[in-house]
């Protein structure tokens, strides 16, 4: 009887855990080859391709996922000065303040 293959299986990971491993894996990738090629006497190279596999782990979250934020902040749009929110100030508030 054979095995099934992963292909046989229609299984999508959420957003949200497909970017859980890129950070992990662009993290621990980083890491380890730091630590190895420091270990192997070479830490300027050690440092590059640390700093290196960062970056690129942050280029690659930004195009999937940070691409497509609206980053603006409330433009005023759609909101007028009478509002519930604003209520005029007549002058003769009851509260202390």
């Amino acid at each position: 009887m054979p095995l099934p293959s992963g292909a046989d299986y229609d299984i999508a990971l959420p957003g949200w855990a497909r970017l859980l491993a890129v950070l992990a894996g662009g993290v621990a990738v980083s890491g380890m080859a730091d630590f190895a090629l420091t270990q192997a006497g070479y830490p300027n190279l050690a440092t590059f391709v640390w700093a290196s596999g960062y970056a690129g782990t942050i280029i690659v979250v930004w195009v999937v996922w940070g691409q497509h934020l609206e980053l603006v902040g409330d433009t005023g749009v759609g909101h007028e000065a009478d509002s519930e929110e604003n209520p005029p100030d007549d002058g003769d508030r009851s509260d202390p303040y």
